[in-house]
């Protein structure tokens, strides 16, 4: 995704609504073409063919260019069902003979195909999509950078100036309120909307590790000392049956 414009030498924005296909074509081509020239073997072969795609492809490779972006929450949907999803769906094989799979895909005009491929080669083209580990599905750039968060921020108090009321980023809170209608910090027992967390159990690199506690909350001032209850006493038959809950999310 690109922003329609920019910041310029003043800190103002320039709006830039028009983007140039044409270019954008050629450009997409050169890069594509640069980045094979430099992994390819250097030799003839190579240099005839990066040529001869030049020649051939004149006005530059294909580029499907999505239209302006009009609802941020279907955006995010779709950005998200890439980076997290299969290259294909189940939903998408049809047949399965145990030596061939048949798929389906649609195209840009929604027109619907289907292919047979070799079980081998099915696989082969699925599993040639899973990144490597460690590997950044998502990179921003210009404003979209964490370093240029506050030039941002000055922007959109430019803007609620001018708008005449306060344009500001959304907490996690207000964003989990937003999307799914409800408050992550109301207790589902009595109601308050005052819960702090506590701990998050999450799974690491195969393991479970726990973040936060009690060092945890005394250091941020969460907790004091007055404020963590006495330990509870009593005999071994009278022990509680649940120790402790981990939620692994």
């Amino acid at each position: 995704m690109v922003t329609e414009g920019g910041l310029n030498a003043a800190g103002e924005w320039d709006s830039q609504i028009f983007v140039n296909y044409a270019a954008l074509r050629k450009l997409w081509q050169y890069e594509c073409l640069t980045a094979l020239r430099v992994v390819m073997p250097r030799s003839a072969e190579t240099a005839q063919l990066i040529d001869r795609l030049f020649r051939r492809y004149r006005n530059g490779f294909y580029v499907h260019a999505k239209p302006r972006v009009e609802d941020g929450q279907g955006i995010g949907r779709y950005i998200g069902r890439y980076i997290r999803h299969p290259a294909i769906e189940d939903a998408r094989i049809v047949a399965y003979t145990g030596t061939t799979v048949t798929f389906f895909y649609e195209d840009h005009d929604r027109v619907r195909h289907e292919q047979t491929w070799p079980v081998l080669e099915f696989i082969h083209g699925v599993v040639r999509h899973i990144p490597p580990k460690q590997f950044k599905m998502v990179r921003y750039f210009g404003l979209y950078t964490p370093r240029k968060a506050a030039q941002v921020k000055a922007l959109l108090q430019h803007i609620g100036q001018m708008l005449g009321h306060v344009v500001r980023r959304l907490s996690w809170r207000s964003r989990i309120q937003r999307d799914f209608d409800r408050d992550p910090l109301q207790c589902p027992r009595c109601g308050r909307t005052d819960m702090a967390l506590y701990s998050l159990t999450v799974l690491w690199r195969g393991q479970l590790k726990t973040i936060g506690g009690l060092k945890w909350l005394f250091k941020g001032g969460v907790l004091r000392e007055m404020d963590v209850a006495p330990p509870f006493k009593s005999d071994a038959s009278q022990q509680p049956r649940i120790l402790q809950l981990a939620l692994g999310l």
